[in-house]
């Protein structure tokens, strides 16, 4: 009996020794197994964002390529600043002449500023769409930047985790590509940088200019004021007329054909295309008179195919130099343009006016104002 309570306490103990020996064993071998799964799924996750970004960069790429070409062109954009600035250089001239001209007239400041604004709005056609273009690229930039951050973190984790880069090599080669993509953008952005810079040079030089043509109309305004000379209306303009005074009006007759004469040259194509129209309106117009009545309406300007096709080209030539930034003729040119226009007018008078006094009129006042433009 007393050997049946010996073994009972030594099984008890054995068994307790066993549980509290064997427990701590049981649950380090569950929690090893537990600790590789997760270190495993976790590469799972890595290796599935590699192959994400494998995919998604090259069509980044693509897209960014594509984005690209629909930027606005600027590669024409050195001639047009080319001819910009021979124009610029013109008013930077014509300035220096306003300046030193003794009797300076609002409408030549006015043509002067009238250049000046057409050159400020074909800067503003070529600056919006150049903005437009820096604005995207920038954008770009700070995308790929940011795309190249996140690939830098991605590369870390599969470094850390797997002992080379043989275990998925593509992931590698996705550097090149970010460097490809910003190489592309960088150079598109240093060209559109580059010609913002030139507009700004050249908008700081009109600036400049336009400053001179208020200063010039500030002066004008204060001389006008303390005018002292006779009018060109009253008999006092009349007698300092002398012999002098027409010998030096000869002299400045001779140099204004003289200049005239090589802008003619200088624009001789223009010109010639300008007779060409005119050759081409007179024909038809002439050629028209037979197929209307002799009392119709056209048939007046038909009678007059010459000076119907001065007023139609001159009214057209002068509508579109105004309109148009792209035009900028002598000054003298956007002056004269005015005496045919009034010559093709004073022509129909008889057709305009229905008493003779008011044709008489009508005439007296279309040579005043040719006068008028001929001074200014």
């Amino acid at each position: 009996m007393l050997n049946r309570s010996k073994v009972r306490v030594v099984c008890t103990f054995l068994t307790i020794f066993i549980m509290v020996v064997c427990a701590p064993l049981t649950v380090k071998g569950e929690e090893q197994p537990a600790a590789d799964t997760v270190a495993t799924e976790e590469q799972n996750l890595d290796l599935i964002d590699a192959y994400k970004w494998s995919n998604l960069l090259p069509k980044e790429l693509i897209d960014l390529q594509i984005d690209i070409e629909s930027l606005a062109d600027i590669s024409n954009l050195e001639e047009e600043f080319a001819d910009i600035g021979d124009l610029v250089e013109e008013l930077e001239w014509d300035s220096v002449s306003l300046k030193s001209t003794p009797n300076l007239t609002f409408y030549a400041i006015n043509t002067f500023e009238a250049k000046i604004n057409k050159l400020n709005i074909r800067l503003n056609r070529i600056n919006g769409p150049l903005q437009k273009n820096i604005n995207e690229l920038e954008a770009w930039h700070d995308r790929w930047a940011e795309l190249e951050k996140k690939l830098q973190q991605i590369s870390i984790r599969l470094d850390s985790e797997f002992e080379s880069s043989d275990t998925f090599p593509e992931f590698y080669l996705l550097t090149d590509i970010i460097n490809n993509g910003k190489k592309l953008i960088n150079f598109h952005l240093r060209a559109n940088l580059l010609a913002g810079h030139e507009i700004g040079k050249i908008q700081t030089r009109i600036y400049s200019l336009s400053v001179i043509g208020d200063e010039l109309i500030r002066e004008m305004t204060a001389t006008e004021t303390q005018q002292t000379s006779p009018s060109m209306l009253s008999a006092d303009f009349y007698r300092q007329v002398d012999r002098a005074n027409i010998q030096t009006g000869l002299q400045n007759v001779k140099l204004f054909l003289k200049n005239q004469l090589t802008h003619g040259i200088q624009n001789l194509r223009f010109v010639a295309i300008g007779l060409l129209v005119i050759l081409g309106l007179v024909i038809p117009i002439s050629m028209s008179r037979k197929l209307v009545k002799p009392f119709s309406t056209w048939s007046s300007f038909a009678n007059r195919p010459v000076a119907t096709s001065l007023f139609v080209f001159c009214l057209g030539f002068i509508s579109y130099t105004t309109v148009s930034t792209f035009v900028a003729l002598p000054q003298d040119w956007e002056t004269l343009i005015y005496l045919p226009l009034f010559l093709s007018v004073a022509v129909f008078s008889d057709n305009i006016c229905s008493t003779r006094w008011q044709t008489i009129l009508l005439r007296q006042l279309l040579l005043y104002i040719g006068l008028t433009v001929m001074l200014a």
